[in-house]
């Protein structure tokens, strides 16, 4: 009984999904977005500040070091980067009292965005499982602008998402 009431939620999670158009993450923010990745990295800490204080959950910390801003394609990319890995964090990291985000351009003309959590090792899996892709679909959304993700364990405890998205216009192919 568990087994098929966890898997009807889980179809019903996809389903719902499907339907807004969204495979997880806050979908809205991210067509909100502005053409300043701080102000929109600092908003959605934010509102996830609010959140997790509500909820008891950890505090987020923002550092954010850009020399220049990013292609808007690339800034939406890492706002749903950050977004998905925070909703992860909130799902899944047991006793974690802190997550920090940190965005930063390298010499390498990379936009780098690393999210990491202090939580146990042991990962939580939520009633009805997470109902989306959200490591798959963060994998694909970096692929897809030629950049590099990774995500695993953290380097001690919790879990660390990372994102190399290019800084160079994309040229459009005729």
């Amino acid at each position: 009984i568990v087994t098929s009431g966890t898997e009807a939620l889980t179809a019903m999670r996809r389903l719902v999904g499907t339907m807004r158009g969204t495979a997880g993450g806050d979908a809205a923010a991210a067509e909100q977005s502005t053409m300043d990745l701080n102000a929109d990295l600092s908003a959605i800490v934010g509102r996830t500040n609010r959140m997790m204080a509500e909820h008891g959950g950890p505090r987020v910390e923002l550092r954010v070091d850009l020399e220049r801003q990013p292609p808007l394609e690339v800034a939406r990319s890492a706002l749903r980067v950050v977004q998905e890995a925070l909703t992860n964090s909130e799902k899944h990291a047991m006793d974690a009292s802190r997550i920090l985000v940190y965005v930063t351009t390298t010499a390498e003309e990379h936009l780098y965005v690393r999210i990491t959590d202090d939580g146990s090792a042991t990962r939580a899996q939520p009633v009805g499982g997470s109902g989306g892709y959200g490591l798959v679909g963060m994998r694909e959304r970096i692929e897809l602008l030629g950049g590099r993700f990774k995500a695993g364990p953290g380097e001690h405890v919790g879990w660390c998402v990372q994102a190399w998205l290019p800084l160079d216009e994309q040229e459009e192919q005729a």
